[in-house]
């Protein structure tokens, strides 16, 4: 499980003047978190935290006998960092709160849900972005395997992997590769030729040149 990070949020965290976010700042009951320089009051009882371990121990922590105040104003909120962004967190908590139910959501949502639901220890987030991603018929294969990998979602890992090495490495973008950066190739990237050379994630995978080819 990732571990988050904890801080007391200072003015030296952000270069921007802080703001209360529009969309998700309720007014009782509340944890404050601060992301980038926006603001998020999240009710204490409501789904978000109830759906984390991590956010729970957060508020028990926030609310204790040793941490009073981190977490329970504007002015000493709990700081989120890395990978935490403000985009990201309006796709979480857009789906925790059901805003978006009128549509589908799309790969970015999805794979933020799955990114922060992983960090924080949500399992309903991390299960409906995994439902949702393997039913997207022209889901790119770099991506799905470097989520799998990432976000520890193993039964992509195999299928994505002979997908992509099926796929000619020419045609593959920067964003692909940059996005596998266990990928070695014949020639620079971009372009690079449609020999893939070695395929390598320590601990995980590991295919010598005549397996891939």
């Amino acid at each position: 499980m990732y571990w988050y990070k904890l801080e007391v949020a200072s003015a030296n965290q952000t270069e921007l003047p802080t703001e209360c976010s529009k969309q998700f700042y309720h007014t009782a009951g509340t944890l404050i978190i601060q992301v980038a320089n926006v603001l998020y009051s999240i009710p204490s009882a409501g789904p978000f935290i109830a759906h984390s371990s991590v956010l729970k121990d957060m508020t028990q922590m926030a609310h204790g006998p040793v941490v009073k105040e981190e977490g329970s104003s504007d002015l000493i909120p709990i700081w989120f960092g890395d990978p935490f962004s403000v985009e990201k967190m309006d796709h979480l908590l857009g789906w925790i709160y059901r805003e978006k139910l009128d549509r589908e959501l799309n790969v970015k949502e999805l794979a933020d849900i799955l990114e922060l639901g992983t960090f924080l220890d949500m399992h309903c987030a991390r299960v409906t972005a995994i439902e949702q991603l393997s039913r997207i018929s022209n889901f790119p294969p770099a991506l799905k395997l470097s989520l799998a990998l990432s976000f520890h979602v193993s039964e992509w890992i195999e299928p994505a992997l002979w997908q992509l090495l099926k796929t000619d490495a020419g045609s593959l973008t920067y964003v692909c590769y940059t996005s596998l950066p266990f990928f070695t190739c014949l020639s620079p990237i971009p372009p690079c030729s449609s020999d893939w050379v070695s395929f390598t994630w320590p601990g995980v995978l590991s295919l010598p040149k005549q397996m891939v080819k």
